[in-house]
């Protein structure tokens, strides 16, 4: 999404904000409102994520590669 989408989301949508990157990444800059979820530490947060079942849920990671891979564990998990 580009960055318009993003803050109408975050915005109006009431959508979560999850920046999958180490800790150390996280705590040296992030967008304002983003929850760090490491990626190693994902699954096992799952029930965390619950109250964005019925809402738009935002993942950020360095790469590309993370985010679509976790996307596709919350759509097998009911998000």
């Amino acid at each position: 999404i580009n960055p318009q989408e993003l803050v109408n989301l975050l915005n109006h949508s009431g959508a979560g904000l999850i920046d999958l990157r180490p800790g150390e990444s996280f705590h040296k800059a992030h967008i304002l409102g983003a929850q760090n979820i490491p990626e190693s530490e994902f699954a096992k947060r799952l029930t965390a994520l619950s109250k964005f079942k019925t809402k738009p849920l935002i993942l950020v990671c360095r790469s590309g590669i993370e985010a679509p891979k976790l996307s596709a564990l919350l759509k097998k998990e009911g998000f």
